[in-house]
């Protein structure tokens, strides 16, 4: 989904090198990225309001403990 989201111009994605296999049947082209050492931003997107179930608050509480 997210290579088509690239191929229909509406943004970008950084995947593994291992996927870019994947590229043959999308019109879209794998740039290598020269100096990977870069810090990530890690974010978790739930619906606004809806419930969030014991394991789902968990995971977070792990995130959130991993990347503070």
């Amino acid at each position: 989904m997210v290579l088509e989201l690239v191929s229909a111009q509406l943004g970008i994605s950084i995947i593994p090198k291992k996927l870019t296999n994947k590229l043959n049947d999308i019109d879209i082209v794998a740039l290598p990225i020269k100096e990977p050492n870069m810090r990530w931003n890690i974010g978790i997107i739930t619906k606004k309001n809806a419930h969030k179930s014991y394991a789902l608050q968990e995971f977070i509480k792990v995130v959130r403990d991993i990347y503070k």
